[in-house]
């Protein structure tokens, strides 16, 4: 037991070390342009004002999770960024001893800590705690989520733990909500000892407090609004922004008219998704997607990002495990899920693939211990150490790769 608390301290320190060292070289203050902008409006809104609303007077553009955390830190410690790094910071570390735990329930020592010391040193679970963006805070629900369902016995204290941490995932960024459903609802199937009513009671905890959500938006716009107003928006940036690497004869994105509710904006923009979709021919839509698909796992950032891509193909086998594994089909699907969406919505963004990276490191864990147990320890050794000088190769050399993945992109599309 006192070995076990000792890896979870090794885990925590090492954690909050390097990412308010990381937060410190990002200088003091966090940027405030975009969808940090967005963020930090909306909780200055909820503490200033007492309404949850943006500069621009957008009611629901944005899920409440974040920025209620941000109107919590505001509220405690005052208007600064430089607070929510360093709070992100001890967020982010509590995360890694959170992915500790799960590992416990999934896999033997010393695998536990491999699992934490890797998302100790995950530069994807690293660079959010700088930024006022929502992975940290994502990242930490799916971490607790993942905590409290492998490491917890079955029982009501484990479903309930499961459902608030869904639910709190699922207000920090709406893609997880159709995956939390279906992982809850089915809770038996996925981990022994669960109960049709350890399901029900996870279900009923997500509910409540999910609720609370799609409630209030009922009573604003008088009309159901699940997650956001933004849905038709992400969907068109989805199509129409990787198109604009693919050619210029598209024109300027589309803009509604000035004047219109969020919600008479979103429906323009699915009127202006439908038309451009009509437009393109099958292979232009497959190439925009394409895009999306490999910019969300492009590893150079611009610099080479080498931890991420040396988990790749064990994450991958990961996925392929799970077909005989059900205690993994949860993480799998959260991970297809994942990738599924921010293809189709937002467009290129690598970064979106760093709110999900605590299931792409536990898969990735439990992968090397099944691997592990196949082969010899020489050629484990062997494969591993081969693979890890791959990486450094191309770290040393990362220009010059960085150039020749651009030039394959472009020989491509």
């Amino acid at each position: 037991m006192k070995s076990r608390w000792r890896s979870a301290l090794v885990v925590a320190l090492c954690a909050l070390g390097v990412r308010l060292d990381f937060a410190l070289q990002r200088g003091s203050s966090a940027e405030l342009a975009g969808d940090a902008l967005e963020y930090h409006s909306y909780a200055v809104s909820v503490i200033e004002r007492g309404r949850y609303e943006s500069l621009a007077g957008d009611r629901a553009t944005r899920l409440p999770g974040y920025p209620l955390f941000l109107a919590a830190v505001y509220a405690a410690f005052g208007v600064s960024t430089v607070v929510v790094q360093q709070v992100q910071c001890v967020l982010g570390a509590l995360a890694c001893v959170l992915l500790f735990f799960a590992a416990e329930g999934l896999v033997p020592e010393p695998w536990p800590l491999v699992c934490g010391l890797l998302a100790a040193f995950y530069p994807d679970l690293i660079a959010p705690s700088a930024s006022l963006l929502s992975e940290t805070l994502y990242s930490f629900a799916l971490a607790a989520f993942l905590a409290a369902f492998y490491a917890l016995r079955a029982g009501p204290a484990r479903s309930a733990a499961c459902g608030a941490a869904a639910a709190l995932a699922c207000l920090s960024r709406p893609e997880a909500l159709p995956w939390a459903v279906l992982v809850l609802a089915f809770l038996p199937l996925w981990r022994k000892g669960s109960r049709p009513r350890h399901a029900a009671l996870a279900l009923g905890v997500f509910a409540a407090l999910y609720g609370l959500w799609a409630g209030r938006n009922f009573l604003v716009f008088h009309r159901f609004v699940p997650a956001s107003s933004l849905g038709h928006y992400t969907m068109y940036l989805g199509l129409r922004l990787p198109l604009a690497r693919l050619s210029g004869d598209f024109g300027p994105l589309f803009a509604p008219p000035a004047g219109l509710s969020e919600l008479e904006r979103d429906a323009l923009y699915g009127g202006a998704f439908r038309a451009l979709l009509a437009s393109l021919s099958w292979t232009a839509v497959l190439k925009a997607y394409a895009i999306d698909f490999l910019s969300l796992y492009y590893p150079f950032l611009p610099g080479y990002d080498a931890p991420y891509v040396f988990l790749v193909p064990f994450w991958l086998f990961g996925l392929w495990l799970a077909r005989a594994r059900r205690e993994l089909w949860p993480i799998a699907g959260l991970v297809l899920l994942s990738s599924a969406a921010y293809t189709l919505f937002g467009g290129p963004v690598s970064r979106y693939r760093f709110g999900f990276a605590p299931f792409v490191i536990l898969l990735a864990v439990a992968a090397m211990r099944s691997l592990r147990g196949m082969v010899a320890k020489r050629r484990w050794n062997l494969w591993v150490g081969a693979w890890l000088g791959a990486n450094l190769l191309i770290w040393a050399g990362s220009g010059l790769f960085r150039h020749f993945a651009l030039s394959l992109r472009d020989s491509l599309f």
